[in-house]
């Protein structure tokens, strides 16, 4: 995941999931993303940064949409 500046372009943050994310959800300062390899992933978005906060276990089944 990559997180771009959209006034000039440039990168500002990047994050690697180590699976494709399928979905994501912002809930104030934390971004919930849905995971193929079934995992769910909390990060935590600052100016600049992205934090992995937490990885919720990982199911049997991809995880399509959160």
């Amino acid at each position: 995941m990559i997180e771009w500046n959209l006034l000039d372009g440039t990168m500002k943050s990047k994050f690697n999931a180590n699976a494709a994310i399928w979905d994501s959800q912002l809930i104030g300062k934390h971004l919930y993303l849905a995971c193929e390899d079934g995992s769910v992933k909390i990060v935590k978005i600052k100016k600049d940064s992205v934090t992995l906060l937490k990885t919720l276990q990982k199911a049997e089944t991809r995880c399509l949409s959160i």
